[in-house]
């Protein structure tokens, strides 16, 4: 016996039953079978009974009936032949007949992106007349992009994804699998199965091959006691360019249903689709992190206390230097903040998401060097009883940032030469060479560029580590930003007092301008934390920063060498009760000369 079942739309399962009367499917209410959409008439088709078939009529409906994806007039359908109305699909089944179609043999058919699949005469016994891709098929792809457009986050994105394929393909079981790389393991962000006691695992291997081939396949499998039974499965890969993105694996089996290459064409469409969104979405997600990472940078660098123009063109320097990838040779007198720079070229650079490793290099001991920096394996020496990983491994990914680099010994310095050039370098005690990419930030206290002042330091480590150079200027150079440094440490030591503080009381910045600072920004911040401890009142005064200054007072103005001449003279006469041949003689100069010396004082008198 013939009946109609509906495959798609409300009432998608549902059958009805073929006769001699005419059954009507349209709009309007007085059709056997209503179909509420605006692409159907309101008569659009009827279907009856005729000998062994169905005879279907269209009515002259404004958007044709169509019958396997070509539009009719007037028809006659067996059982496996497919007609839509509007985005609805129906079905002609045999209710003598099981359903769905048994395959008469094992085979895959797979399609690749722009290709057209002709099937063979085996095929069509095996899998039924092509379904290709219906007109409902196209809108609801098209649907389906609007749908995926409004996505604002992976989760809804793949949701969206799972619904499309339960919907149109009714699975048994359904993978999505995304690849974050070839030998990186696969992930199942969607594991969709109907039966919940079913353990069938992840198909693996038919997801790498799909995403390998660039192709989607189906392949049917004889499964089931005696072999009765018929398991087809869809997979179809998720590819933007030449970026394997993922694939999508759907399986059925009889009595519940099979799939043909119509289904196959769905899926790969699907997929096609699909992946624009997913890569704007990960795309989306990247940029955020980026913004956030550039914001928290942003917060991080107005650490970079003084409004001076040294200060703003070291700032700018910085926002230059850190996306590139040039090493960076910081040099700067201790205290002047090498190692806030140091990080805020990391955290302003592409390797703000790996981590930054420091070294002091002054205070690693010369014969350990080596062990710090390059790790060991087990039992390369005494002592060593697991491999320890080096600095230098462990900032792969990231920066490495090697605090008074100045400070290493020649032989160590000709140790790391090779390692920082390459990248790569070998553990104490291990035979294979390991590869870090790192970038390379170096800080010193000593002016490494002049071989004649430091002539321990290579020329060739030097040029290494300089890529860009960047010089700090010392405090006493900028003390219009002393004020600015003041009230930053003042309002970050307030929880340090038991009493409110207002700030600096009359003459107090003046002291401060008025210091040497040789310990630089690093020694102001001690001082007014100092003077926060020692004052009583809600000022800080001057009194309490010199209490916490102590020998930090500014000390005398070095006399020129011309004042210490005369200064010298003048004793040894007073030595000599003004007696002038005995002055000379005591100072080792003749008479004479020592008679200009001292007309020349009595006129700049």
């Amino acid at each position: 016996m013939l009946r109609i079942r509906a495959k798609t739309g409300p009432d998608a399962g549902i059958t009805w039953k073929i006769g001699a009367k005419p059954l009507v499917i349209g709009r309007e209410k007085g059709c056997d079978i209503r179909v509420l959409d605006l692409l159907a008439s309101r008569r659009h088709c009827e279907l009856l009974a005729e000998n062994d078939g169905v005879r279907l009529r269209d009515l002259k409906s404004r958007n044709a009936t169509l019958v396997n994806g070509e539009p009719v007039e007037e028809c006659l359908l067996n059982p496996g032949d497919e007609f839509s109305v509007g985005h609805v699909t129906f079905e002609v089944i045999d209710t003598a007949t099981p359903q769905p179609r048994q395959a008469g043999g094992d085979s895959t058919l797979s399609i690749t992106e722009g290709e057209t699949v002709y099937l063979s005469d085996s095929s069509f016994r095996e899998f039924g007349k092509s379904k290709f891709t219906s007109v409902g098929d196209v809108l609801k792809l098209f649907s389906l992009s609007r749908t995926f457009s409004r996505m604002k986050t992976m989760d809804e994105l793949v949701g969206a994804l799972t619904r499309a394929v339960c919907d149109r393909l009714h699975p048994l079981r359904y993978w999505l699998a995304l690849s974050h790389g070839d030998q990186e393991p696969l992930e199942y962000p969607v594991s969709h199965k109907e039966t919940p006691d079913d353990t069938a695992p992840p198909p693996e291997t038919t997801a790498r091959q799909v995403m390998r081939e660039m192709r989607g396949f189906l392949i049917p499998e004889r499964t089931g006691p005696g072999y009765k039974q018929l398991m087809t499965t869809l997979a179809a890969p998720i590819f933007l360019g030449e970026r394997r993105i993922g694939a999508m694996v759907a399986q059925t089996e009889t009595p519940h249903g099979a799939y043909d290459e119509g289904d196959l064409h769905f899926l790969v469409a699907l997929a096609n689709a699909f992946a624009p969104f997913y890569a704007a979405i990960e795309n989306r997600r990247g940029l955020e992190m980026e913004v956030e990472r550039l914001r928290l940078a942003r917060s991080r660098a107005a650490v970079l206390v003084g409004g001076s123009a040294v200060m703003q063109r070291l700032r700018d320097l910085i926002a230059k230097v850190a996306p590139t990838l040039h090493s960076v040779l910081i040099i700067g007198e201790t205290g002047t903040g090498k190692e806030l720079v140091a990080r805020l070229i990391h955290d302003l650079s592409h390797c703000a998401q790996g981590p930054l490793i420091t070294v002091n290099c002054a205070a690693i001991p010369n014969d350990l060097i080596e062990s710090e920096l390059f790790g060991y394996e087990k039992g390369a020496f005494t002592g060593a009883l697991a491999r320890k990983t080096g600095l230098f491994e462990l900032s792969d990914g990231g920066t490495l940032f090697l605090d008074e680099v100045g400070d290493l010994s020649p032989e160590s310095q000709a140790r790391i030469l090779r390692a920082i050039e390459t990248k790569r370098f070998r553990r104490v005690g291990g035979r294979e060479e390991v590869q870090a990419d790192f970038r390379i930030v170096a800080a010193t206290n000593k002016n490494i560029s002049d071989p004649v002042r430091h002539p321990e330091f290579r020329r060739d480590l030097y040029h290494r580590l300089r890529g860009v150079e960047i010089r700090i200027p010392p405090l006493r150079d900028r003390k219009e930003d002393i004020e600015e440094l003041a009230e930053h440490f003042l309002n970050e030591a307030r929880g340090m007092a038991k009493r409110p503080l207002r700030g600096f009381a009359e003459g107090a910045i003046a002291f401060l301008r008025e210091c040497p600072w040789p310990g630089n920004v690093r020694e102001l911040k001690y001082c007014v934390e100092a003077a926060i401890t020692f004052g009583l009142g809600e000022f800080i005064t001057v009194e309490d920063l010199k209490a916490a200054a102590g020998s930090h007072e500014q000390e005398p103005r070095p006399l020129t060498l011309a004042e210490v001449e005369r200064r010298h003279i003048l004793r040894a006469l007073d030595y000599c009760n003004g007696r002038v041949v005995d002055a000379a003689r005591l100072l080792g100069i003749s008479k004479t000369k020592l008679y200009e010396r001292l007309a020349e004082y009595r006129t700049k008198q």
